[in-house]
């Protein structure tokens, strides 16, 4: 391998581009640590709401069927529906939650090819010919 100035030159370029890319990853890492947090807050709602709705369904199942007024039989079954949706809702936020990691993997896995091609490129271009 020779190293040229020409050589040199594409390194330097390479390197300015990295340190550029290296900003962009440091702001999509703290954007995502952000999603992150919003979905485990969301996450820590809907699983309080899931507790008072499971509380409260409880008492009504707890009721004989024919001690419930026409009041009850329908509230339980309002509640049962709200728990429904809340469970879906909570399935969803586990998706979208293993689509970001997924996403943040493999963009962490590229920059981590960009960082080291220009040690590659370093490399190749301090060997000297004999």
């Amino acid at each position: 391998c020779i190293s040229s100035s020409n050589d040199i030159t594409k390194i330097q370029k390479i390197s300015s581009g990295i340190n550029a890319e290296y900003g962009v990853h440091e702001r999509n890492t703290l954007v995502r640590k952000q999603d992150e947090l919003n979905s485990l807050q969301n996450e820590e709602h809907l699983e309080e709401r899931c507790c008072r709705l499971i509380r409260e369904l409880r008492r009504y199942q707890r009721m004989r069927d024919s001690e419930k007024t026409v009041q009850d039989v329908e509230k339980e079954e309002q509640l049962e529906e709200e728990y429904k949706e809340l469970l879906k809702k909570r399935e969803m936020l586990l998706r979208i939650r293993d689509d970001i990691n997924t996403i943040s993997l493999e963009e962490e896995a590229e920059f981590q090819s960009v960082i080291e091609r220009p040690k590659l490129l370093e490399d190749q271009s301090s060997c000297k010919v004999s």
